[in-house]
């Protein structure tokens, strides 16, 4: 989730600036700008996409982890006949399950999660509590601050969906379907978690 922060930052940035920095030499900021654009745009504007003159990634990013999972990430986003982004996601991935061999936690629990389930097929909230409590929780170098915010953030949103769903219950409840229209399933709990499956935000 905070490489979609990252991403989301870069483009409202270079939408200020009516510019975009050219020819960026780390990957990641590649696997970010290729989430919200498409390569074909970005390559008509004049910016490499780190390829070789073969169509090929550049295998001297292999050992940029971090700028390969953000290319890993970005790559789920393809549409049909984005070919590049097929060739991303064979790319980083065969380097990323590599990689796990000699990477220690908590990047290697991020890696070995991202190649089990990428983010953008995951359930937000999921997600979000993944990287909280078991990728930045353990990271040396994060922000003690930051990270009290985001589990107080992440615990008041989840008190917000225990009220709702209390309000939901009894409503249901009210309208007595159980015995009013017995052959309609009550499922008011599991079609409020459907929901917010899709939208979680309050």
């Amino acid at each position: 989730m905070a490489s979609a922060v990252v991403g989301n930052n870069v483009v409202n940035q270079s939408k200020k600036q009516r510019s975009f920095v050219p020819s960026p030499t780390s990957l990641q900021v590649y696997g970010e700008i290729v989430s919200f654009c498409s390569p074909s745009i970005i390559m008509q504007h004049g910016y490499n996409i780190s390829i070789n003159g073969k169509g090929k990634f550049e295998e001297s990013h292999a050992s940029d982890v971090l700028g390969l999972l953000s290319l890993y990430e970005a790559s789920h986003v393809k549409i049909h006949g984005e070919d590049i982004l097929e060739d991303a996601l064979a790319f980083s991935t065969t380097h990323l399950e590599s990689a796990t061999l000699y990477l220690n936690s908590p990047l290697k629990d991020q890696v070995m999660y991202s190649l089990e389930q990428s983010l953008d097929k995951g359930i937000p909230q999921i997600e979000i509590r993944f990287f909280i409590s078991s990728i930045y929780d353990k990271q040396e170098t994060k922000n003690d601050v930051l990270l009290q915010f985001a589990k107080l953030d992440y615990n008041l949103l989840q008190m917000l969906h225990k009220q709702e769903l209390a309000e939901v219950s009894r409503w249901w409840n009210n309208l007595n379907f159980i015995n009013t229209l017995p052959y309609a399933r009550d499922r008011v709990v599991e079609c409020y978690f459907w929901a917010l499956g899709v939208y979680y935000e309050p």
